[in-house]
């Protein structure tokens, strides 16, 4: 069945009806207590396992999110009231705590909320997550390119509002015993190429928790893990830091192997996708697509060479995020792919 923003409310409000919580509404692909400062980052540790074995579904069943810290997103916010703001009353009307790891691929993000009273609105940012990237942490009074404010709502709605696309972003909510889960995955290396995380690179990041209290309109209250004051959604620069940690040993095994390489257009959106690359030297290749699981759906192209180009039918598989993987002389890599059309 498609997934529309109409038909996940109607699951949803279902779910809430029958008081089923068994799984997961999966939307579709498209952004603690004070305790760090800019000086004092957050530590985002490497994930370990086969990135194929990732699934998207709000349940921690990824080995990472059992020895991920969790993060308490409990700093009540300012300059949140003019839809008419009042207080949360303690842990169960609104708390929550969040994990993150990251990837060479994209950054793993995994909130789970205490909500006593969840909302079936479709008011921006009302109920629901909220997270901040800043992905060279540059700390600008305005977002930049590689800036985004991302949101999650429990109306099945996921927002991106300072370039307006959804694109990089996957997300799956699970409504459980007084509240929700929400696990993100942020695709960094389709939003940019070229962006190299690695150990020790800094992120500007912030994570934040809405709750109406079943108003659905307006805004009971709002908690961050790291900044007091709400206008974060406009000046990045009011966010924490966080820093990668680890080496992604399944990551860079073509670097300095590939001189270059282009997969495009990316997103898809002309049922076509084209992929180029060369190397130095010729080299057994083999390149093939996967799905979302990790289910291998193509080979694309197999030959012994140093330079190839080749292009392949997108209209022929449902809209969503792929994986073309390359392996090459015994080494292998990854590109994530959106087919959007």
């Amino acid at each position: 069945m498609k997934t529309t923003r109409r038909n996940i409310f109607s699951q949803l409000k279902s779910a809430f009806k029958l008081g089923v919580f068994s799984s997961a509404i999966l939307l579709p692909a498209f952004t603690m207590a004070q305790t760090g400062s800019p000086g004092s980052p957050l530590a985002i540790s490497v994930g370990t396992s086969a990135v194929s074995s990732y699934v998207i579904d709000g349940i921690a069943n990824e080995k990472e999110w059992a020895s991920a810290s969790a993060q308490p997103i409990a700093v009540q916010q300012t300059n949140i009231c003019s839809d008419g703001c009042f207080s949360i009353t303690g842990p169960a009307d609104l708390s929550g705590t969040v994990k993150t790891f990251w990837r060479q691929g994209g950054l793993y993000v995994f909130f789970s909320v205490k909500d006593d009273i969840l909302s079936m609105n479709e008011a921006t940012f009302k109920e629901g997550v909220e997270m901040i990237l800043d992905m060279d942490n540059s700390k600008a009074n305005f977002f930049n390119d590689d800036d985004f404010q991302i949101g999650v709502g429990m109306d099945g709605i996921v927002n991106e509002t300072k370039h307006f696309t959804v694109d990089y972003f996957t997300a799956a909510i699970l409504p459980v015993t007084g509240g929700y889960n929400v696990e993100l995955f942020v695709d960094w290396a389709t939003i940019d190429a070229s962006y190299a995380p690695g150990n020790g690179k800094l992120v500007g990041i912030d994570f934040a928790i809405n709750d109406t209290d079943g108003d659905g309109l307006k805004r009971s209250g709002k908690l961050a893990w790291y900044a007091s004051d709400n206008n974060v959604y406009q000046y990045p620069n009011l966010a924490g830091t966080a820093s990668l940690e680890g080496v992604d040993g399944t990551t860079s095994a073509l670097s300095g192997f590939v001189a270059s390489s282009k997969l495009y257009p990316n997103p898809s959106n002309q049922g076509q996708a084209n992929i180029e690359f060369n190397m130095a030297a010729a080299n057994n290749v083999k390149i093939t697509l996967s799905d979302l699981v990790g289910k291998q759906i193509a080979v694309l192209a197999e030959a012994n060479t140093n330079s190839l180009s080749t292009s392949f039918n997108t209209s022929a598989y449902p809209k969503g995020m792929y994986t073309v993987n390359y392996f090459i002389g015994g080494k292998a890599a990854g590109s994530k792919l959106f087919v959007i059309e």
